[in-house]
């Protein structure tokens, strides 16, 4: 399952990526517009994440030169910090000013996560190719660098949920579910992408 996820260092062109959100968006919208139902909604997008993006990167995708890096490799800090500035400003813009038109739980934090990865990514393409490769870079680890995005997101969600009118305890115990939920997709992900990456090392 990992080398299937995860097995190759393509991605989908910038431009090819933008389509993706865009017709998963509106896929998602309108199978919550459809159906009302959450549960389906979800199904939805573990297909568009893991079945059709995947194809698609298969069929066309390019070598990244960061993926490569990010198999074992971390940005450096000033990357990661920049990329959850962004986060911060647009979540918050989204989650206050968007209009609530009935599209279902995964919409508006779909249209909040894509945006981002796309930044974190330039940003990081951006500092590998400034520093000429990532001979600086740390190794990464799935437990101790998945903690600060757990922790931004019970921050982020506590704010955007409390701004929505809800009470502090309330609004805490939210962010904790989704920073705990954050937590440990991003540990997973990062030990499948190692994974992938070991078992296409010769022996």
């Amino acid at each position: 399952m990992s080398t299937w996820l995860m097995g190759d260092d393509r991605v989908l062109p910038r431009p090819l990526r933008w389509v993706f959100f865009t017709v998963s968006l509106l896929v998602l919208g309108g199978i919550y517009a459809a159906t009302g139902s959450e549960a389906v909604q979800i199904l939805a997008l573990f297909v568009l994440t893991y079945v059709v993006l995947t194809v698609a990167t298969r069929r066309f995708g390019q070598h990244s030169d960061f993926l490569e890096a990010a198999r074992h490799l971390k940005p450096p800090l000033g990357v990661v910090a920049m990329s959850f500035v962004f986060l911060v400003l647009w979540g918050a813009l989204i989650f206050v000013a968007a209009p609530d038109l009935g599209l279902g739980p995964w919409f508006w934090p779909w249209v909040v996560l894509w945006p981002w990865l796309e930044v974190y990514i330039y940003l990081a393409e951006r500092r590998l190719h400034k520093d000429g490769g990532a001979e600086g870079w740390k190794p990464m680890r799935p437990l101790r660098d998945s903690v600060p995005a757990g922790l931004a997101t019970v921050l982020l969600t506590a704010a955007i949920t409390i701004l929505q009118g809800f009470a502090v305890g309330e609004a805490l115990l939210t962010g904790l579910l989704c920073g705990f939920f954050i937590f440990g997709l991003s540990a997973t992900l990062i030990w499948l992408w190692r994974r992938a990456n070991d078992a296409q090392e010769p022996a």
